[in-house]
């Protein structure tokens, strides 16, 4: 087969769905010698990248000019697939090329956007209405779809009216950085530098509304209140857009000196954030996966994290599961860990054996085997 990854939405900051094609064009390569792949990149896209660096037989690499999620793409892109004599064309995100007429699989992460529209009050009322028409003729249009968790697979039967045998569950992995044990100490002298000192709960992922930070930030005040011992709360992410009341809410509670909002931080370096902490405190109202879930377990720690979504299908029985809309629940969940030494260590267990059940070699596995499915539903 001629397989066509459409991998422009790898960037030089890394994303969500960038790490996710990143890891997957790896464990796809390493596992399948036969099929050819042909890699569509952006043409911003640094030089020394890893995915730009890959070289073998069966791998052609491609500059695209045109971005994604944009009009251009609709014409541009069935172009590109017609010159590569394109079999199978992956495109990992819900608005999928008008004008292509190759066998398609997509992958959709989430509908956050679908399922949760006040989370999201800067969208414009035309801007929702795009995206929720985009998915409505992407999932019809596409060969396959892919979804990362049967939370997910659901919500989109539920919403879209997509057949169960046209949606192939496909989880996450994460990468094995996450299970390299650091040196303690060097962990302390480079959090030191970010204001981080002794210990401190962890909250990783995008400033976004519902991640629940400012319900955090809360349950974290109410925790504080409640032990003379002192703990920090550290938020790892970027700020989205111009989203600015978990800052508020750390000023209203009078946490400055509390709370480290570190901001951005590569993906090579969250292990250091993952090990240093105590636990993962991820109380997210609406997830499509759960990625900090499954890479806190990876680095030896606790975590809390929400019973609804697809985090209990994430989490197993390895996590600590709370109503993320109540601020007492979640403190008394880090009280739980905090104080009790023998559930610390049953959650480490459990974390370490839940992590193995997801690795990108299945993913990639996976994959494949819907690549060929589509390829054959193709030919019928």
């Amino acid at each position: 087969m001629q397989i066509v990854i459409d991998a422009r939405l790898i960037l030089n900051q890394t994303t969500g769905i960038g790490n996710y094609l990143t890891n997957l064009i790896n464990a796809l390569l390493k596992i399948d010698l036969e099929n050819h792949y042909t890699l569509l990149l952006d043409e911003k896209l640094d030089s020394n990248h890893p995915v730009d660096l890959l070289e073998q037989k069966n791998l052609t690499k491609r500059r695209i000019k045109t971005s994604a999620v944009s009009l251009k793409q609709h014409i541009a892109i069935p172009l590109q697939l017609w010159k590569e004599n394109a079999n199978i064309y992956h495109y990992p995100h819900f608005d999928l090329p008008l004008l292509q007429r190759c066998n398609s699989v997509i992958t959709i992460h989430d509908l956050k956007y679908i399922i949760a529209p006040s989370f999201f009050p800067e969208f414009s009322i035309s801007k929702k209405l795009y995206m929720s028409l985009s998915i409505r003729s992407s999932v019809k249009r596409a060969r396959k779809v892919i979804v990362v968790s049967e939370s997910t697979k659901e919500d989109l039967m539920r919403l879209f009216g997509v057949p169960a045998p046209k949606i192939s569950v496909v989880p996450l992995a994460v990468g094995k950085r996450f299970a390299v044990s650091l040196n303690k100490e060097e962990i302390k002298i480079k959090l030191k530098k970010k204001g981080i000192h002794g210990k401190y709960f962890l909250f990783v992922g995008e400033r976004r509304p519902h991640k629940n930070i400012v319900r955090l930030i809360e349950a974290f005040k109410i925790f504080k209140d409640r032990n003379s011992e002192k703990y920090q709360l550290v938020i790892v992410g970027k700020r989205y857009s111009n989203y600015t009341v978990p800052e508020q809410k750390i000023k209203e509670l009078d946490l400055e000196s509390n709370v480290i909002m570190v901001g951005y931080v590569p993906d090579e370096e969250l292990p250091l954030y993952y090990q240093g902490a105590e636990m993962l405190v991820f109380p997210s109202m609406y997830e499509g996966f759960g990625i900090p879930i499954l890479e806190a377990m990876a680095c030896g720690i606790p975590v809390i994290t929400s019973n609804i979504s697809s985090m209990p299908e994430v989490a197993g029985n390895a996590a600590v599961l709370v109503n993320p809309y109540e601020t007492n629940e979640i403190a008394a969940a880090m009280q739980r860990i905090c104080s009790n030494r023998d559930l610390r260590k049953d959650l480490i267990a459990k974390g370490s054996k839940n992590v193995k059940r997801f690795n990108w070699e299945k993913t990639a596995e996976k994959t494949l085997s819907v690549y060929e499915e589509s390829y054959m539903d193709g030919r019928k």
